[in-house]
């Protein structure tokens, strides 16, 4: 029972790391969408560096090494797999946004002459 508590904490922590991930990532996609790409290698270096930190972790606490990293390692896994789904709803709407102001204010030569 202890080793399912040491599991769910290290599930709750992976979650949190995911919440920081998401809001990581949307603040760079509503700023400057160009550079998702460079966040991405950050977020994976953050998910690699929690999962490692639990590793080393776990024998300081009482829990078991294995319940505690699998407990992290799904913990880091299936939030980012909704939050993902967010991204790309938001991204989306930013891209229909984009769209939309971009067609709203486009104007062709002749609207430039002043004759149609």
């Amino acid at each position: 029972m202890w080793n399912v508590l040491g599991a769910f904490l290290a599930f709750v922590g992976g979650t949190l790391v995911c919440v920081l991930n998401y809001y990581l990532s949307k603040s760079v996609l509503i700023k400057k969408p160009n550079s998702l790409a460079i966040v991405s290698v950050l977020r994976q270096f953050i998910n690699i560096a929690y999962i490692v930190g639990a590793y080393f972790l776990a024998p300081v606490t009482t829990f078991d090494t294995t319940f505690f990293v699998i407990g992290a390692a799904v913990g880091a896994t299936l939030p980012s797999l909704f939050f993902t789904h967010r991204l790309l709803t938001l991204s989306k709407n930013i891209e229909y946004k984009k769209t939309k102001d971009n067609s709203d204010t486009s104007t062709t030569k002749e609207d430039l002459n002043g004759s149609k």
